[in-house]
């Protein structure tokens, strides 16, 4: 887990190609014989801050590059984003997070947010379903 996070923290996250928008989610799509962890990102794409998303997403993509180029940075693992949009809004969030959690593989945690009512729902979904939550751009009180 600590190599995961310290990879997240490093580079931020990304990869090549994305798949087309499935009800509130798309995932990254990736070839590999790696082992995948997967990982919820949560972005507003609409909402308050709508553009931020399409923003933040071109950095995510060059870190998730970076970390599966990295020969020593989880050697035998692939970061793979399942992006959601959380519309910047607290119940919207929560119930894609949620949704996001049930739907597919196992998630290992929750990165993004990028707005508070989006960082107090990512928090309170990963920690009901015990999974690890790396928010960004969270201000006011949670």
């Amino acid at each position: 887990m600590k190599a995961v996070l310290t990879a997240m923290c490093l580079y931020t996250s990304a990869a090549t190609t994305f798949g087309p928008w499935i009800g509130d989610s798309r995932t990254l799509q990736v070839t590999t014989n790696k082992t995948p962890i997967h990982i919820i990102g949560v972005q507003p794409y609409s909402g308050g801050a709508g553009a931020l998303g399409f923003k933040i997403e071109p950095a995510i993509q060059l870190a998730l590059e970076q970390v599966d180029a990295h020969s020593t940075v989880l050697p035998n693992h692939k970061l793979v984003f399942h992006f959601i949009d959380s519309g910047c809004s607290n119940s919207v969030a929560t119930d894609r997070i949620f949704a996001a959690h049930l739907v597919g593989p196992k998630k290992f945690g929750v990165y993004g947010a990028a707005c508070t009512g989006a960082c107090m729902a990512s928090s309170v979904v990963s920690r009901n379903f015990k999974t690890v939550n790396f928010a960004q751009l969270c201000t006011g009180k949670i």
